[in-house]
C-alpha cells in the first residue's frame, strides 16, 4: 500500500480486522477492569495512530498542531476496530459492505481537507 492510498488503507484494515474483530472484541470486554489488558490496548491504538499518519502522510499537515491532531482523530474515529465489529455484528454488514463503508467515510475525509481552512 502506498502512503496516501485511501482504498488500500481501507483493504488492509478490512483483511486485518476480519482476522483481529473476534480476540479484540474479547479484550475491549476487559480493558478497563484489567491494567495489563488496558496498557496492551493502549499501546496498540498507539500503533495504530502511528501507522495511520503513515498511511495518510501525503494528505496531512506536517507540522504538529491542532489541525494535524483533529485529523488523526478522525482517521482513527473512521478505522477504530471498534466501528468495525459495530458494522459486523450490530448493523449486519458483510466484509466486502464494511470495506465500502470505511472507504467512503475516509474518502469523504480526505475531500472535506482539501476545501476546509487549515487551521
Amino acid at each position: 500500500m502506498t502512503p496516501g492510498d485511501v482504498r488500500g488503507v481501507a483493504r488492509v484494515l478490512s483483511a486485518r480486522y476480519e482476522l483481529m474483530t473476534p480476540v479484540w472484541r474479547r479484550y475491549l470486554a476487559l480493558e478497563d477492569r484489567f491494567e495489563d489488558v488496558a496498557g496492551v490496548i493502549g499501546q496498540a491504538r498507539q500503533g495504530h495512530i502511528t501507522w495511520l499518519e503513515q498511511a495518510f502522510a501525503p494528505l496531512l499537515p506536517r507540522a504538529p498542531g491542532p489541525l494535524r491532531a483533529r485529523r488523526v482523530a478522525a482517521l482513527f474515529a473512521a478505522t477504530e476496530i471498534y466501528v468495525w465489529w459495530s458494522w459486523r455484528a450490530k448493523l449486519g454488514l458483510d466484509a466486502k459492505q464494511a470495506e465500502r463503508t470505511m472507504t467512503e467515510l475516509l474518502e469523504a475525509l480526505v475531500k472535506s481537507w482539501r476545501t476546509a481552512p487549515q487551521r
